[in-house]
């Protein structure tokens, strides 16, 4: 790629980015629930990967279940509530492709102990560690599978950088997003349907 057309993709990538993450780090919440349940997710609208521009994007997503005295995260952290879990990153390329990676003992970043995000820590990764050499443009959800996450999404590349919360964080009306039990053959069909878009 010559110098010129590069110059015009990177404006053209800075003119996708201000205008798709305009809603970045409001205090409105994205399908806040008000109780909690076994998985909470966060959002991102807007993440990049082109390793041959080098564009990438630093995820950070915290479990804040531990807090100071008097703090309240996700309606408290009762009995009974899941402290710690896994992390489900789910990935949609421009084109509707999912990727999917689920946190174990030998994911990329740091910040998990062993594959899980236990109350007070955080993860952080780039994007480039999930996807590889893949070129990716596009939006993302982190699925906690524990009740109080928050967390951050930088895109950045050759004298570029922008940063935003992932919405809802944990202390938008005491809650994330609710989210709703799939039986494995409503999952399949949903990403056969992903995958058919080429």
């Amino acid at each position: 790629m010559n110098k010129s057309r590069a110059m015009l993709f990177s404006a053209v990538l800075l003119t996708v980015a201000f205008v798709g993450t305009s809603m970045a780090g409001t205090t409105v919440s994205f399908m806040a629930a008000s109780d909690t349940s076994e998985q909470r997710a966060v959002f991102g609208s807007y993440l990049v990967s082109l390793p041959m521009l080098g564009f990438d994007t630093a995820i950070s997503v915290s479990n804040v279940l531990m807090a100071p005295d008097g703090i309240d995260v996700a309606g408290g952290a009762y009995e009974g509530y899941n402290k710690m879990g896994t992390l489900e990153i789910y990935l949609y390329n421009r084109d509707g492709m999912m990727t999917m990676h689920v946190t174990s003992m030998d994911s990329p970043g740091t910040g998990l102990t062993d594959g899980m995000l236990d109350r007070g820590e955080t993860y952080t990764v780039l994007l480039s560690e999930i996807t590889g050499d893949m070129d990716f443009v596009g939006y993302g959800w982190v699925v906690a599978n524990f009740d109080g996450v928050a967390g951050t999404r930088t895109v950045f590349g050759p004298g570029f950088s922008q940063h935003g919360d992932m919405t809802p964080p944990a202390s938008h009306h005491g809650a994330g997003i609710k989210m709703m039990k799939m039986d494995m053959d409503d999952m399949d069909m949903d990403m056969d349907m992903g995958m058919d878009h080429e």
